[in-house]
């Protein structure tokens, strides 16, 4: 099977196990990102609530625009 689809994405004999671990650290990356997104939002709203969510988000907003000011910024230096 391995081989077939090795052959179907036309990876090379010796780059099989490369794309391999790769993949495999993709994923597992994912379940970590996933995992501390669920638990921040989890323990936001549990300390916040609900009624906080806007001033976050509108927080969030603001430091973004800031943030980009300050790299536009300093890149053009």
């Amino acid at each position: 099977m391995w081989k077939r689809l090795g052959k179907l994405l036309q990876i090379a004999q010796g780059d099989r196990f490369m794309i391999a671990a790769l993949l495999l650290q993709g994923v597992c990356t994912g379940f970590f990102a996933g995992s501390l997104e669920l638990g921040v939002n989890t323990l936001f709203l549990e300390n916040v609530g609900a009624q906080g969510l806007p001033m976050a988000i509108m927080g969030s907003g603001a430091a973004g625009i800031l943030m980009t000011i300050a790299y536009s910024y300093f890149s053009r230096q």
